[in-house]
């Protein structure tokens, strides 16, 4: 007997003590019912091993361990397994490779024309001194998947526990999610039969299901798993099922509004994801502006943006009254129109706080609450305006701070030329509603 051999010997060995029921107890075999019929395949390693002359793959023991071992728990069990020769010889009619067969639709066609019951596929991969193997059952009847599972550890001697685990957890689970059979062989009736395809690079996503729920504020947003859409926000949520312990990425689409892609690792159990709201797209907007020193008055304005949430440009009309309070004053009416340009320079759109910069000119006509009295035209430049906001779903609320520079250049010169007094700088807050 060579090493490989006597290995395998020492595997099944451990395992038959471990799993045989002790004297005295009689197995279930489900004796009022025909014995299912298992078609199981070889155990297929993914990734290729070069073959040196002389020399067996090392690899070739977990093939052959894997299988031989859940072949024996099948039996135990009380499943009857199909010899290796009738698939054999089909698949060799068929043309199939051992990748073929890890392919879900193949492997139930195979085991039809065995005339199994149960298909059951596996595969494994070696990295250094781990492993990672897979297992998938078909009900070959319903033509669906029934159970799948997924186990990685040490490629050593702790491999023996390993998949004594697996397949403790694998055989209950058959005996539960496969549909029922009786010995008439009862046909199942199904409108539409659902079949999922699954390649061998897709067998490494096998493992534990998980129910992931996203809750999020926009509502009718389209949610697309990577580029596989699975529906639409609705109540507030959407759920879907995805593996424990692994990476989704998430993207969320909706009119009018800019699309995100975000990742999430999953944890091991069921999840709630809290999404992000999605920035609106804004192509126009008008705000309404308090300044300090221009007191009794409000202005209204006007935003178009030319590149959408970034560049715009600004018209605003700030009338504000300069009351007369002495007998021989009197009142005065200023009416500030200003053009401005203005650019985001920090966070994006889907911000909640974003930061600006503007530059501007304008004019005021002043109007004197006189008899013939003339109307004063005064012209300025905004030199640079800072402000500061928080970026709403449909309004922003900001804070501005704007150097001002006034001229004479076309005007009578009411203002004081130069720096704007009694300070250089104005101070605004203001409310833009945003479309």
């Amino acid at each position: 007997m060579n090493f490989k051999g006597f290995i395998c010997f020492v595997f099944i060995l451990i395992l038959f003590m471990v799993s045989f029921p002790a004297s005295g107890q009689a197995v279930d075999t489900g004796s009022t019912k025909e014995a299912r019929k298992v078609c199981l395949f070889d155990i297929s390693r993914i990734q290729k091993e070069e073959k040196e002359p002389g020399k067996e793959p090392e690899g070739e023991i977990f093939t052959e361990v894997i299988k031989d071992t859940l072949a024996f728990e099948l039996k135990v069990a009380g499943f009857e397994i199909i010899d290796d020769a009738i698939w054999k010889q089909l698949k060799k009619k068929e043309a199939y490779s051992d990748d073929d067969l890890l392919e879900g639709k193949n492997a139930v066609i195979l085991a039809q024309k065995a005339n199994a019951d149960v298909a059951i596929t596996g595969f494994y991969m070696l990295d250094q001194k781990r492993i990672l193997f897979g297992i998938k059952c078909y009900d070959v009847k319903s033509r669906r998947l029934a159970v799948s599972i997924l186990k990685d550890g040490q490629a050593g001697v702790s491999f023996i526990s390993l998949i004594n685990n697996a397949i403790e957890e694998i055989i209950p689970r058959i005996n539960m999610e496969l549909s029922s059979y009786s010995a008439q062989g009862d046909t199942i009736e199904k409108e539409v039969v659902v079949y999922e395809d699954i390649t061998f690079k897709e067998m490494i996503e096998l493992g534990t299901r998980i129910k992931v729920t996203l809750h999020s504020v926009d509502e009718d947003a389209d949610i697309y798993l990577a580029d596989t859409h699975i529906g639409k926000i609705t109540g507030g949520e959407i759920s879907f099922e995805s593996k424990a312990l692994s990476v989704v990425e998430v993207r969320i689409e909706k009119s009018k509004h800019y699309t995100r892609i975000l990742e999430y690792e999953l944890g091991e159990e069921d999840q709630v994801i809290h999404l992000p709201r999605l920035g609106k797209v804004t192509h126009m907007a008008m705000n309404a502006e308090y300044t300090i020193f221009q007191t009794v008055g409000i202005g209204i304005g006007f935003r178009y943006y030319i590149l959408p949430d970034w560049l715009f440009i600004h018209f605003i009309m700030y009338p504000y009254l300069q009351a007369g309070y002495l007998p021989e004053t009197n009142s005065v009416l200023h009416i500030d129109n200003n053009l401005s340009v203005g650019y985001y320079i920090y966070f994006s759109p889907s911000s909640y706080f974003r930061a600006g910069v503007a530059v501007g000119l304008g004019w005021i006509p002043t109007i004197i609450f006189a008899p013939k009295a003339p109307v004063i035209n005064d012209f300025y430049w905004d030199i640079l305006g800072v402000w500061i906001e928080l970026n709403l779903k449909d309004f922003i609320v900001y804070y501005k701070i704007t150097g001002r520079f006034n001229h004479n250049i076309l005007g009578d010169g009411h203002l004081n030329t130069g720096w704007a007094r009694p300070i250089p700088v104005l101070f605004s807050i203001g409310v833009v509603w945003k479309w």
